[in-house]
């Protein structure tokens, strides 16, 4: 459990269709964060790295179509973590995008060294069967 402890950076989210099909749901350079605490809290932030600001710095100024793109090109959830075998469950208790909050988000964990790969299992996203797979490095 203590490796799991800390920041990690984004390196890439990939998501895979059954035809082998690899996607970039944030475009090729996303950034990120996601943070374990020792005390059990899981905090994320994904976004695109190519995100165009709105015209107006007021953040409750925004049209409906920057409102939308902005929607669309970021999440961000918090919540408690812990391990079961090989599988690290987030309980979202806040989230950016509201079906999930609450709710339980599963992810496959392989670690190696300072390297973090969460997978999901497969499921249905858009109409296809699909598995995210997303890198992270350690920081700090």
């Amino acid at each position: 459990m203590k490796d799991f402890h800390g920041t990690w950076r984004l390196l890439d989210w990939t998501v895979t269709d059954d035809s082998g099909t690899v996607t970039h749901p944030m475009g090729d350079a996303p950034v990120g964060v996601i943070c374990y605490t020792p005390a059990g809290f899981v905090h994320v932030h994904i976004m695109r790295g190519d995100r165009i600001p709105h015209d107006s710095p007021d953040s409750m100024a925004g049209t409906l179509a920057e409102d939308s793109r902005s929607a669309k090109s970021h999440i961000s959830y918090s919540g408690r973590w812990h391990l079961e075998e090989d599988k690290v469950i987030h309980d979202v208790s806040i989230c950016s995008f509201p079906n999930w909050a609450p709710s339980r988000q599963e992810r496959i964990w392989k670690l190696d060294g300072d390297r973090l790969e969460l997978s999901t299992e497969p499921m249905v996203w858009g109409g296809k069967t699909i598995r995210h797979r997303l890198h992270w490095v350690r920081q700090g």
